[in-house]
């Protein structure tokens, strides 16, 4: 199901007018980055993770966000950081208003809002956020 939701946005990410990437594979960083963002969209409606692992967590989305972005500017040098920027944002508030709209249609002890929290406990503990 996260997955679906991710193919989703990058294909909207990729045919966006001013990036032009179309004919291109979703950069890797980014559909992590997206990853982050749906978990995060999900956790923040149905759980009440501990200060500490929401913490780690917030700071791995922030260090992927990061890559993303690099990896963006690495791939297409003529383009401007305000547009990596916003183009990323636009797509992070996407997911984050899809999620918002599965989570309060289905609730949060469905199925599919179950898929997209699965992966928190992966993402607060990988290692780049405080210890």
């Amino acid at each position: 199901m996260r997955w679906l939701l991710v193919v989703a946005v990058v294909v909207v990410f990729l045919q966006h007018p001013s990036i032009g990437l179309a004919q291109q594979s979703p950069p890797m960083m980014w559909q992590i980055y997206m990853m982050f963002v749906a978990t995060d969209a999900a956790v923040t409606k149905c759980l009440h993770p501990d200060a500490e692992k929401k913490q780690r967590f917030k700071a791995n989305q922030k260090y992927y966000e990061g890559l993303s972005k690099l990896q963006l500017k690495t791939m297409f040098p003529e383009k401007s950081n305000d547009l990596i920027d916003k183009t990323l944002m636009e797509g992070a508030d996407g997911i984050t208003q899809h999620v918002r709209t599965i989570v309060d249609s289905d609730s949060c002890s469905s199925k599919r809002v179950a898929e997209l929290i699965k992966p928190f406990d992966s993402l607060a503990g990988i290692g780049y956020g405080p210890k």
